[in-house]
């Protein structure tokens, strides 16, 4: 089935009253009392997230540039691809080049969208469009003092190599990490 037909079926879910729990610049949690769809009542917790991108770097050598950061509810370093919030009324492409170039020191010249993913749809609305970007120069890096990020370049296999071995973990790397691998394969980019 096509995801249009499947986003013509009605929603089973009916919202009866919302109330903001918690607010935040990047997040707003809402308490939603709802009808299930089996028509009983309860209550429905949702995290709302502002929009965000992400960047899967590709260089014509094969090679990637991941960022390195402590995150605080993991209580570990983690190594993502260069991603952040999308500003107000900011375009996703050019939220995307400016993340590039905060966190990584980088501008491309060539982009493609590899597709949006929904991060945690269970519980989140919080949606990431993930782009290829290539063709890069370096710069300076931009970054916000409240978090401090370092860069490292590796082969672009490695990087798929450290999401299966689970050293990438962060959902928006892996999905970003695999949907370029797709891609790069099929336009015949990687060998």
């Amino acid at each position: 089935m096509r995801r249009s037909d499947i986003n013509k079926r009605a929603n089973p879910w009916r919202r009866l009253k919302r109330r903001v729990i918690y607010e935040n610049d990047w997040m707003t949690v809402v308490e939603d009392k709802v009808e299930r769809p089996d028509r009983s009542l309860g209550v429905y917790s949702v995290v709302r997230v502002r929009p965000s991108v992400a960047v899967v770097v590709f260089t014509g050598e094969a090679q990637t540039c991941l960022v390195g950061q402590w995150r605080y509810p993991l209580g570990r370093y983690s190594w993502e691809i260069p991603a952040g919030a999308i500003s107000f009324r900011e375009r996703p492409l050019a939220a995307a080049k400016r993340e590039l170039r905060e966190e990584a020191g980088l501008i491309a010249r060539t982009w493609i969208r590899l597709g949006t993913i929904d991060n945690s749809n269970s519980i989140a609305e919080d949606q990431t469009t993930i782009f290829l970007a290539g063709d890069t120069v370096q710069t300076e890096m931009k970054t916000d003092p409240r978090e401090p990020v370092i860069s490292k370049w590796l082969p672009f296999a490695e990087a798929g190599e450290l999401v299966m071995r689970d050293e990438i973990t962060d959902a928006v790397s892996v999905a970003g990490i695999l949907r370029a691998q797709a891609f790069l394969a099929r336009s015949g980019r990687l060998s």
